[in-house]
């Protein structure tokens, strides 16, 4: 049986430790413009389209 561990217990060399606590400025990046994703024409737009010609060919049903 191997005596010998990767355990959690591992002790952290001075240069990582050093570079793990270095403090880094944070910038918030303000003329970047979100990405827009193009929609896709799903069913739901279909639906919406044959409601609103629906609509409309009765309001001009009603007019005449």
């Amino acid at each position: 049986m191997k005596k010998d561990s990767l355990g959690c217990l591992n002790p952290i060399r001075k240069q990582d430790l050093e570079t793990l606590m270095q403090v880094t400025s944070e910038t918030i990046a303000t003329n970047l413009k979100p990405v827009e994703l193009e929609r896709s024409f799903g069913p739901v737009d279909m639906w919406n389209r044959h409601k609103k010609q629906r609509t409309s060919l009765q309001m001009r049903r009603w007019l005449n």
